[in-house]
């Protein structure tokens, strides 16, 4: 017994060294000229949408996609420090830019640009999409959801990532989010498999989301610090490493389904779980009028939906 607890400590004090050694890629940004590049970004985002040309020819559409890099940049920054209520609010903004970023490139589609290149964008609408349901951004959480599964379900492929486990996993996440919990967990599931499978099962969630978080550090530590690029995962850059949100998804989703589950300890959370789980929408005006604006440019283009059908 001794021993079995001196080596579940020193895993566990291998994951917390792994943990803090990626804590500290959060200090590679500098947070002023973020917020004024963000700022920057937002007024051209405006000038672009008053003219639909130019939102589908492509000068709105690369305003959102460096914004939302920009946004992941700074959520990724907020990681450490104390101010939660920032980290918070950054999170919110780099979701909700995203799902903004993918309806006008869904639009760009239905008017006959890049007819691929949503297939391609796949793994990061995946990854928004878990991200959208663990902070509670219904909006978001749906539409997105709904598009990664629709596209799946047509053969589409991600080329931006090999990681199928994580791809496999987040679809996994969004189908029972949609409300169609799957029967299995496939073995294509990978490291992701043993959780989902226990969630099926009913057994407690806390100590399989951990052990998933052991491994998930352990693969992000060395890709991004010991550069051992043998193996290509998803989330191989700081923010995607920072932020495990297609595993807390499924706690997400569980507390949905069977009320608040027991507390999830490990070093990768602290600071960032439960403090954005009910972060929401990005509530800012310029999210506001950006919605409204790609509301009407959907319209023009003959695509409708609704967040009960997306």
């Amino acid at each position: 017994m001794a021993g079995g607890r001196s080596r579940a400590q020193g895993a566990g004090d291998a994951s917390a060294a792994r943990a803090a050694a990626l804590l500290r890629l959060a200090d590679d940004w500098n947070v002023a000229e973020l917020h004024d590049s963000i700022g920057a970004q937002k007024k051209l985002f405006v000038e672009a949408c008053g003219d639909q040309q130019r939102c589908l020819t492509g000068d709105a559409f690369r305003v959102l996609f460096t914004m939302a890099m920009e946004l992941s940049n700074l959520a990724t920054s907020m990681r450490v420090g104390d101010d939660r209520a920032a980290l918070r609010d950054s999170v919110s903004a780099c979701v909700t830019t995203t799902w903004l970023y993918h309806r006008l490139l869904r639009c760009r589609v239905k008017v006959g640009r890049n007819d691929e290149f949503f297939a391609l964008h796949l793994g990061p609408l995946a990854f928004a999409a878990c991200a959208a349901i663990c902070i509670g951004a219904e909006s978001e959480a749906r539409w997105m959801a709904a598009q990664y599964v629709r596209h799946l379900d047509a053969g589409k492929q991600c080329q931006v990532t090999q990681d199928t486990a994580f791809l496999a996993a987040s679809a996994w996440v969004c189908r029972w989010y949609l409300g169609a919990k799957p029967a299995t967990a496939p073995a294509d599931l990978g490291g992701y498999r043993a959780l989902l499978q226990g969630v099926l099962d009913g057994a407690d969630a806390s100590a399989p989301i951990a052990a998933t978080l052991d491994e998930r550090v352990a693969n992000a530590h060395r890709l991004l610090i010991a550069g051992d690029v043998s193996h290509q995962f998803f989330y191989g850059d700081p923010y995607g490493a920072l932020f495990p949100f297609e595993v807390l998804a499924v706690a997400r989703v569980l507390d949905g389904q069977q009320g608040p589950a027991a507390a999830i300890h490990h070093p990768l959370l602290d600071g960032l779980w439960p403090d954005i789980r009910d972060a929401g929408s990005w509530r800012d005006a310029f999210a506001a009028e950006a919605a409204e604006s790609l509301t009407g440019l959907e319209r023009s283009v003959g695509i409708t939906w609704t967040p009960a059908s997306p």
